[in-house]
């Protein structure tokens, strides 16, 4: 194999993990080999000799080889259905949180980090779907050759010689059936297996990414969240709930101590369209239209105590 083909083989197996196919060649060789050692092993059972015993001998000799095949695909079976209820359990957790992340509305997360949460939650999704697909696919129904009563039984004019050396070839086929549905099941194991791997990382990685994205939120200041509270209209009237019923009024407070005498203001009287300073009083003799009050700028700075500008007289 190329370097190029294990290199897109290990992103394959990194993104979504699939069985690799045979190609035309491969197949051939492999049905070849098939036929090769039924052949072989019809063969070597006709060479065995004519004793009964010998010949019980290799009979037994063959029917635990297919029992052990047997419980072999027995164990398969059994890891794929942990590997299924280990992918049934973990989805139940990712699917959960990203609901609580979908209808989460109190969540201050920055688009950054919610960007990153939606990509490792879609790429947990796959590798969890892969992991259950393969489990599902490996547990699959076949057809698998068993002995009959017509294998078991002999023939009418049979002898015993035959009919053992036809029960042994019956099960060189039994074996070699057995190994092609119990290798077909390794490999769909080995997808599921690769796909918890890429779970297993995944998560581990969003794990440490979430953890620096949660100490970047501890040092944000007090401004920040109530700047936040004030923004968002709808989280504020979440967190302060609805409003209750107005209790009672209280009582009065006590009167408040009496503040200091002010003093008066200049103002700018205009009465024959030459600009002065006067005290308003009762007799300035002055109308409202004629009365201006200086602002600060004009009063120095410093509001009514300073001096006033102008060329009228001071009182």
């Amino acid at each position: 194999m190329s370097w190029w083909s294990r290199t897109s083989w290990f992103l394959i197996d990194l993104i979504a993990p699939r069985p690799r196919p045979l190609n035309a060649q491969e197949l051939q060789q492999q049905s070849k080999r098939r036929s090769d050692q039924i052949a072989e092993s019809s063969n070597r059972i006709g060479a065995v000799p004519d004793d009964p015993g010998q010949l019980q001998r290799y009979l037994q000799a063959l029917t635990e080889l297919w029992k052990d095949d047997k419980e072999r695909s027995q164990s398969v079976e059994t890891r794929l259905t942990t590997i299924l209820g280990f992918a049934s359990l973990a989805g139940t957790i990712v699917f959960g949180c990203i609901i609580t992340q979908v209808f989460s509305k109190t969540s201050a997360a920055s688009t950054q980090s919610k960007l990153i949460a939606i990509g490792g939650a879609v790429y947990l999704t796959l590798q969890l779907c892969i992991a259950v697909s393969a489990s599902v696919k490996g547990l699959q129904r076949r057809g698998y050759l068993r002995p009959e009563a017509s294998d078991v039984l002999p023939q009418a004019n049979e002898n015993e010689q035959a009919h053992l050396r036809n029960r042994m070839r019956q099960l060189c086929r039994m074996i070699d059936d057995q190994a092609i549905h119990t290798n077909d099941k390794v490999t769909w194991m080995a997808v599921a297996h690769r796909a918890a791997q890429n779970f297993i990382g995944a998560l581990l990685l969003l794990a440490v990414i979430a953890g620096y994205f949660v100490t970047r939120q501890w040092d944000a200041t007090d401004g920040e969240l109530i700047s936040t509270l004030r923004t968002n209209r709808e989280l504020y009237d979440e967190l302060r709930g609805p409003p209750g019923v107005a209790g009672p009024k209280g009582a009065p407070g006590e009167r408040g101590p009496a503040g200091e005498r002010g003093k008066s203001c200049h103002y700018e009287v205009r009465p024959s369209g030459k600009p002065h300073t006067a005290k308003l009083s009762q007799h300035a003799g002055v109308s409202k239209d004629d009365v201006r009050i200086k602002s600060d700028v004009e009063m120095n700075g410093s509001g009514c105590e300073g001096e006033p500008k102008g060329n009228g007289p001071k009182e």
